[in-house]
């Protein structure tokens, strides 16, 4: 027993020695941080903030403050922090369903001193909105009911300061990305839209781009889970893209197939598309030329499951070259996934892309499970 008492009197001190250690180690930096100009301090906070908004963890998402934690080291960091508005640009909104009608003061309470700090500066938001989904459902069995939409608190809260808002992440079902979008649209140049088509059709639709007239003010589009038809329609009409990416994009039209048109987008310097051929679409042609002359990036990845064939594979192939044809001066990098493909569809594919575009510095061709 004496033993052991001992032996915890001796951890005791150890810890108590290592305590003051961590302490001094604490004084130290705080000592040099008041040494350091501000702007220095202010770069600190920028490459943190810049790096730490947002983490996955399995299913949940974890959202840092960076801002803050830095701040209550010391006063100093405060001060940098509270006279450096553009500290301020970024901010995350998660909302759960369950706890909406309480949050809506604290939403209040936070944009509010977001658009205070951040002066003038144009604000950089990310909005989560979490259905009612449980988080133990994997996507078998039936589906929960879901009735998810913007309250009123929430409208009038994101109106009041819509001019502000220069570049949107929304992470939302439908009805909420609908109210949202078409008040602060008109000021955005930068969007980014996530949408859970898989789940409802009756609670996820895909959206109507003739409704959103202010697309065409947008440079940079990044778009998941709409379908490839609509994605593309949402190409055309964004008329001053410089950078368009899409991920994950289902088959097809959300309703009736589109003519036929050719369209030249003279500002897109990169086109990133993860999903399905958005040439050609279950053996029919539902899609169009496109030309490209400022194209700088283009990846292109098409996971189909089946090799393209026929009349659609000389129809994809004409598209392709026209596309890259039409950069031809300007494109430097191409990336292209297909799966699966045929020996001969994957050399043919690789010798088009080297004639329409003889100025690209990085080609990579990835084709899987080739086709005998």
């Amino acid at each position: 027993m004496e033993n052991e008492i001992s032996q915890l009197e001796d951890l005791m001190v150890h810890i108590q020695e290592e305590l003051e250690t961590r302490r001094t180690r604490l004084n130290q930096m705080q000592s040099a941080t008041g040494g350091l100009p501000s702007e220095i301090l202010s770069f600190i906070f920028q490459l943190v903030c810049s790096n730490s908004s947002k983490s996955t963890s399995g299913e949940g998402i974890e959202c840092r403050n960076p801002i803050f934690t830095l701040s209550s080291v010391s006063s100093c960091w405060r001060r940098v922090a509270l006279g450096s508005p553009e500290l301020w640009r970024r901010l995350m909104i998660q909302l759960h369903e369950y706890e909406r009608p309480a949050a809506v003061s604290k939403l209040k309470s936070l944009l509010g001193l977001v658009y205070e700090r951040s002066t003038c500066q144009p604000l950089d938001i990310d909005v989560i909105v979490a259905d009612q989904m449980p988080g133990w459902y994997s996507g078998y069995g039936p589906v929960p009911t879901m009735e998810f939409c913007i309250t009123q608190e929430e409208d009038i809260i994101f109106k009041q300061n819509s001019g502000r808002i220069g570049k949107l992440a929304l992470d939302a079902p439908i009805p909420y990305w609908k109210a949202f979008v078409s008040e602060v649209g008109a000021q955005l140049t930068q969007l980014k839209i996530h949408l859970s088509y898989e789940i409802d059709d009756r609670c996820f639709d895909s959206p109507r781009v003739d409704t959103f007239p202010w697309v065409t003010n947008l440079t940079v589009l990044e778009v998941s889970g709409i379908p490839a038809g609509d994605a593309f329609e949402l190409l055309l009409k964004c008329t001053s893209l410089v950078k368009f990416r899409v991920l994950d994009s289902p088959e097809g039209y959300s309703s009736r197939n589109r003519p036929q048109i050719s369209v030249i987008l003279p500002n897109l310097q990169q086109l990133e598309w993860d999903g399905i051929n958005p040439f050609g679409y279950r053996g029919q042609v539902v899609l169009m030329s496109i030309r490209v002359p400022s194209l700088h990036h283009f990846s292109w990845t098409y996971d189909c499951y089946r090799p393209t064939t026929g009349s659609s594979s000389d129809k994809l192939s004409s598209d392709l070259q026209n596309l890259l044809t039409s950069a031809s001066t300007t494109l430097r990098l191409v990336e292209v996934y297909f799966h699966p493909l045929s020996v001969s569809q994957n050399k043919n594919l690789i010798n088009l892309i080297t004639t329409a575009a003889p100025q690209i510095e990085s080609l990579s061709v990835s084709a899987t499970g080739l086709l005998k």
